[in-house]
């Protein structure tokens, strides 16, 4: 079943967080999943989930179930350009989600890359930038009988990736398939 983070008391100056396993966790919904281009040169990719969460943390000592339903969306546009340059915008987003003692808000993330191949598709340059407008954060709100509180954990800085890859025989056919790019969404 499913893990989550609790929040407990040890005395009146110290908290301690830990992760645990649920009574129970259930999810159930349906994904959608659009794909489509213009001509040679623009692609979209965009699927979107919608699905009803229950949770049973009776075995923690709190209400034995609570629901909600909650969704989240992945959009991925590339432009291909004929210099061998691929460049990619990538988003994703996820509506609140419950915690036994609180809930998770939303949260939402864009990242940009760039690659382009060299020496007959040979080598590939990849820049990406992750969360390129600084939105990308964790918050969780507590809500007990003893505590109340909301925490938000955000990044220093954006992460920003330069990197080469050379490819040995057929590998560099394959390369010219693949599509998407690698972004750090890690807090």
């Amino acid at each position: 079943n499913g893990f989550t983070s609790v929040i407990q008391k040890l005395n009146d100056s110290t908290l301690l967080t830990t992760k645990t396993n649920l009574a129970s966790e259930q999810s159930k919904g349906f994904e959608l999943v659009m794909s489509g281009t213009v001509g040679q040169i623009f692609s979209t990719n965009i699927s979107a989930n919608v699905f009803s969460e229950e949770i049973d943390a009776s075995n923690l000592g709190f209400s034995s179930r609570k629901s909600t339903i909650t969704w989240s969306t992945t959009l991925s546009g590339n432009i291909s350009l004929p210099t061998s340059t691929m460049v990619q915008m990538n988003s994703n987003y996820r509506s609140s989600h419950l915690t036994p003692q609180g809930e998770i808000p939303a949260a939402y993330v864009v990242n940009l890359g760039v690659r382009q191949e060299l020496f007959n598709d040979q080598l590939s340059m990849i820049f990406t930038v992750s969360d390129i407008f600084r939105t990308l954060n964790r918050k969780m709100s507590v809500n007990t009988s003893w505590l109340s509180e909301s925490m938000v954990t955000v990044r220093d800085s954006r992460i920003m990736y330069l990197g080469f890859t050379y490819h040995f025989g057929t590998q560099a056919k394959k390369k010219s398939e693949e599509k998407s790019l690698q972004y750090d969404n890690g807090l």
